[in-house]
This record gives structure tokens, C-alpha cells and sequence, in this order.
């Protein structure tokens, strides 16, 4: 069935879900939370200098300092010194759990809370790689624990590449046990840079539990011939926080998985990824180096993306998506698994196509479930020089397939253009929920393999779902086609507090902001093949809605609404009478 405006109207479709119907299950948030307070350090100053003349209680051997503090002690490296590694956090009796801190002698120049930059670097220390292979900087024994990094940068040494400049874990042979892992340490406003001219695989390898990257600056990750990544990890457990950093990378920004866990049965959890600017500089495109995605999980649960912008991906290795997202085999048995992925509030700009996930693949895993995106926008999709794929959502098929995926109240729209706003596989997902979203439609809209635009693919991809109150569209002046949705609010994503979750994220001067909790799913049930409009409301034209074939028709100018979009009377009664049903219903 084919819906398209004249006369600057369209019809508003509401579907009511009565209670009893099976429930998309929402991405359950992070259990773990990492504090990164400032500890109150009650041990003794130890200041390393290559020159302790005149100098109290110093030590000209970074080693040497780190091997006999003890747990409440403080290491002050010389600002503007270089310390040429590897160096190794030992393993420690902390009954108390007590920090080590090593920190730059001018920490009081680099502000709690800023983000830094490369230009804050001449107020820090800079520890070097070893020059033997892999090149590593930071290394850690297993059971290492409560080590803390204030304002130091860490670079490899000249002309040498770095497969993990900082090694967390797996430090000559893998943990094999939970108890055997690093943790509680945490980077605080620090610099992790790649070889100038040769880059290098990654900045930070976190395979442990109890972690934090904070404030800091990581740039330069880029490999010809392999994955890069600003932030990676495989072998860890619970508690990650990933806040408030500038992350550059060409094959991944951050990414999850991907490496041979050597705990069975157990994945990174718990993790908390907010207030990033994740970047990737378009001039690596004419260059040779492997590009891919800004975002990646293979393996992780508890996941939150939120309040992050997301800048830049094109067709490299890959199709130029933003994130990808399935289970992959990680360690023999099989427990391979991501789930309860919550990405909301974020801004992606300047991509080649937005998002891919599949069940499994390949296997065997635990097949990716219980994924909520959510009050996000998405603009500038497939523009040159950030070409790519040209969709917004890939979903793909596997056995067992995706399970509870809720994509409500986001915003995606380009002038590009894209090929579908959704591109299916037949049984790619289980209870979905899609609703309230504003989508460029693109040519097929939504289309799976075989089947028409619109309702035969979404029976064909889904099912048990609900497709309710989502605009397909062509426009781009999204504040003149919002309208009334089945919540009461407008459709697409809260642009107001989007625009302020994210604000200051690319400069490096985020504010936190309390967001809406959620509290309840929502029932799903397949809706009806021919649905019943209940209410209409103005609006421009070239927009069409929730299962409308495609692909789009424009419609002339000279039908074109002026008005901004207004509420009927009737639909506001249906609205009070579906909410008060449902608060009975639910009490």
C-alpha cells in the first residue's frame, strides 16, 4: 500500500498495543560503575627526575620508584622530562585498596574534568615505548591493582610502531582467571599518541576489569594492512569507563572483541562510553590505511553509548558505517555474546551509512539481543567525501536471529543520497519495536531481498514487531514534519536535549547532563497489514508514513503546507483515551 502527501497532508497511523502482548525486553543499563574520583593520597611523594640535585625524597629510575611504593604513595614525574620504557605495574599487597598515583609535577596546570589536548603536553612527563617488540610503554603483571595516571603522555619511540602502547593484561602470557586479571587502574587527562609517519595498531589494550580512560587525548591510531584502534580489549570482565576523550583511530575508534578470550565463558561488561568525540581525519582517506568503523562490539554486555558525537567514516575495508554490531566466536565453548546495547543520545555526522547488526557471526556464539537506540541524531549520511553504503540500519540474518530490538524517537535524515532507510534480511529480527522516528526514506525505503517496499519487508525481516508512527521522508527541514507520536511528543529525537547532552563533546568541554530514565518496556504485537488513520495532522509534503511502499514520490511544490504541524482535536482525545487505558491496565 502506497501513501503519498497531497495537499500537504498525511495520515497519522496510531496502533494500540493491548497489555498481555509479548514485550520488546530494553537493553538493561551497566550494573559496574567505575569511580574515578580523585583519591585522598596518604603515603608518601616520590619525585623522579633525571637530575635529583637539590631535589627531597627523589629518584632518577621510574622503575625503580614503581617497584618499592606502596599502596597510598604518589609518584611526581618531572613535567617536560622523557622516561624511556617499557615499565611494569607489579602486583601488590592492598588490603586497604589504596591508589598509586604517577603524575605529571604540573598536574595543577591540567584542570580535574578538562579534556586535554596536544597542547597541554608541555605541562606533562612523556613516557616512550621500549624500543624491543611489541613497543610497549605501560605493561602490566596480572593481579596489578589501583594504579592511577595523572596528566603524563605516552609515545612510542621514534620510528617504531606500537601494537599496544598501553597493555593492560595479557602481559606475557593471557589471564586465564577472573582473580588473575589488572584492575582499578585508571588514565586521567593523558595523551596516548601513534608513531607520526608509521601510526600504530592501538593506544590502549584493556584486558582487565576496573578500568577508566578519562579526559584524555588519543590520536594517531592507524595501521596499513590491519585493524587500529584508539581503544580495544577481549579479555576482560566487568566495569569500563570511557569518558570525556578525543579518540582517533582509522580501523576502529573503539572496539570490543575481535581477539582470542583466554577466560572462557566470560566477556568485557559493564561499560560506560560517554561524552567522546570519536574522529577520523579525512585526509587518511587517500592513504592506504585499513578503515572500517568508529564503533564496534563482537563481544560486550551492559553496553551504554550515550551523549558521544561520532564524526567521520567512509568506504574503506568496509562499507563506511558508524557502528557494527554482532556476536563472533571469542573463545571455544561458545559463550561468545553481545547484549543489552544501549546507544542513545549520541550525534553521528559525516558517514557513509549508519549501522549494521547480525545475530551471530560467526558462530558459535550467544546470538546479539536487547538493543535499544534511541534519541539520536544522524546527519550528513553518504555526502562526499564521506561515501559509503548509503543506508541507515543493515539487519542481517543468522541462526538464532537478533532478539528485542527497540529503535525509537531518533532522527536520521541526509540530503545525500541513500539507498534504504532499512535494508533486511528475510528473519533477521525477533520482537522489534520501530516507532516515532523521522527516516529519510531513501530509494527503497524498506526493503528486503524479493519483496516490495514497505510491509512485505517487514514481515519478511521481523517478527513479532510493531512499526508505529515513523515518518519516511524525503525532506530535510525536519522541525516543519515533526508530529504528534504515540507517546504524546513529537516524533524523531528530543532535539533540544540531544543538542545539550552533546554539547562541548567535539571541543573537549562536555557538561554532564541528567537524562529521563526508562523504566518500563513496551508491549509489541504485529500490526495490522492495512491499518486504520485515526487522526490527520498538516504538514510540508514529501513525506510519507510508517508502512508506506516505496519508494518515494515527491509531490509538487504547489501542494506544499505552510503551516507547522497541528495537533486535531480528535487525535488528542484518542491520545487521553490510549493513556488512560494503559495506566489501568498497568496500575
Amino acid at each position: 500500500m502506497k501513501r503519498i502527501l497531497s495537499a500537504g497532508l498525511f495520515a497519522a497511523f496510531l496502533f494500540y498495543n493491548a497489555p498481555g502482548a509479548e514485550a520488546v525486553v530494553l537493553a538493561e543499563l551497566p550494573r559496574v560503575r567505575v569511580d574515578t574520583s580523585i583519591p585522598v593520597q596518604t603515603g608518601s611523594v616520590v619525585q623522579v627526575a633525571h637530575n635529583c640535585s637539590g631535589i627531597a625524597n627523589c629518584s632518577t629510575d621510574l622503575q625503580a620508584a614503581i617497584n618499592s611504593a606502596n599502596p597510598g604513595d604518589t609518584i611526581m614525574l618531572k613535567a617536560g622530562e622523557v622516561f624511556a620504557g617499557t615499565f611494569t605495574l607489579p602486583n601488590k599487597s592492598n588490603p586497604q585498596n589504596k591508589w598509586i598515583v604517577i603524575e605529571s609535577s604540573d598536574i595543577a596546570q591540567l584542570p580535574e574534568g578538562k579534556r586535554v589536548a596536544l597542547s597541554d603536553a608541555v605541562h606533562m612527563p612523556t613516557i616512550t615505548a621500549g624500543t624491543s617488540m611489541p613497543h610497549i610503554a605501560i605493561l602490566t603483571q596480572s593481579k596489578a591493582n589501583y594504579y592511577r595516571f595523572n596528566g603524563i603522555r605516552f609515545v612510542p619511540t621514534d620510528g617504531m610502531f606500537a601494537t599496544a602502547l598501553i597493555r593492560i593484561g595479557d602481559s606475557n602470557v593471557p589471564e586465564t582467571k577472573v582473580s588473575d586479571l589488572p584492575h582499578h587502574i585508571i588514565f586521567d587527562r593523558v595523551i596516548v599518541s601513534g608513531e607520526p609517519t608509521l601510526g600504530g595498531r592501538r593506544g590502549f589494550m584493556l584486558n582487565g576489569r576496573i578500568l577508566a580512560v578519562i579526559n584524555s587525548y588519543v590520536n594517531g591510531w592507524r595501521e596499513k594492512g590491519a585493524d587500529s584502534q584508539a581503544i580495544a580489549g577481549w579479555n576482560g570482565a566487568e566495569g569500563y569507563k570511557i569518558d570525556n576523550n578525543y579518540l582517533e583511530a582509522a580501523g576502529e575508534n573503539v572496539a570490543f572483541g575481535g581477539g582470542t578470550s583466554s577466560i572462557n565463558g566470560l566477556n568485557p561488561s559493564d561499560m560506560e562510553i560517554t561524552r567522546n568525540y570519536f574522529y577520523k581525519p579525512i585526509a587518511w582517506k587517500s592513504d592506504s590505511w585499513i578503515v572500517k568503523n568508529l564503533f564496534e562490539l563482537k563481544v560486550g554486555e551492559r553496553v551504554l553509548l550515550e551523549g558521544n558525537v561520532l564524526d567521520g567514516s567512509w568506504a574503506g575495508e568496509q562499507g563506511g558505517k558508524a557502528i557494527n554490531l554482532k556476536s563472533t566466536t571469542q573463545d571455544p565453548i561458545g559463550y561468545s555474546h553481545t547484549g543489552d546495547i544501549t546507544i542513545r543520545y549520541n550525534l553521528f555526522r559525516n558517514i557513509g551509512a549508519f549501522i549494521s547488526l547480525v545475530g551471530i557471526y560467526p558462530g558459535p556464539a550467544q546470538p546479539l539481543n536487547n538493543v535499544n537506540i534511541t534519541q539520536n541524531i544522524v546527519e550528513n549520511i553518504n555526502i562526499p567525501p564521506y561515501t559509503g553504503d548509503s543506508f541507515l540500519f543493515l539487519i542481517g540474518a543468522s541462526t538464532p536471529n537478533i532478539k528485542n530490538l527497540s529503535i525509537t524517537h531518533n532522527t536520521m535524515t541526509t540530503s545525500g543520497p541513500l539507498n534504504a532507510a532499512m535494508s533486511l534480511d528475510p528473519g533477521s529480527a525477533t520482537d522489534v519495536e520501530i516507532r516515532d522516528n523521522i527516516f529519510t526514506a531513501g530509494t527503497y525505503g524498506i526493503k528486503a531481498p524479493g519483496k516490495s517496499s514497505g510491509t512485505p519487508s517487514l514481515d519478511s525481516g521481523f517478527s513479532n514487531y510493531s512499526f508505529v508512527n515513523n515518518v519516511l521522508t524525503t525532506a530535510t527541514d525536519i522541525a516543519s514534519i515533526q508530529s504528534l507520536s504515540s507517546d504524546g511528543t513529537n516524533a524523531g529525537a528530543d532535539t533540544a536535549l540531544v543538542t545539550k547532552m552533546v554539547a562541548g563533546v567535539s571541543n573537549g568541554r562536555p557538561q554532564p547532563v541528567v537524562v529521563p530514565v526508562v523504566v518500563k518496556s513496551i508491549p509489541v504485537k504485529v500490526i495490522p497489514a492495512t491499518p486504520t488513520p485515526v487522526a490527520t495532522v498538516s504538514a510540508p509534503s514529501e513525506i510519507i508514513e510508517t508502512v508506506a511502499a516505496i519508494p518515494v514520490q515527491n509531490v509538487s511544490p504547489s501542494v506544499v503546507a505552510t503551516s507547522a504541524p497541528q495537533v486535531s482535536v480528535v487525535h488528542r482525545i484518542f491520545t487521553w483515551i490510549m493513556n488512560t487505558l494503559k495506566i489501568i491496565f498497568n496500575s
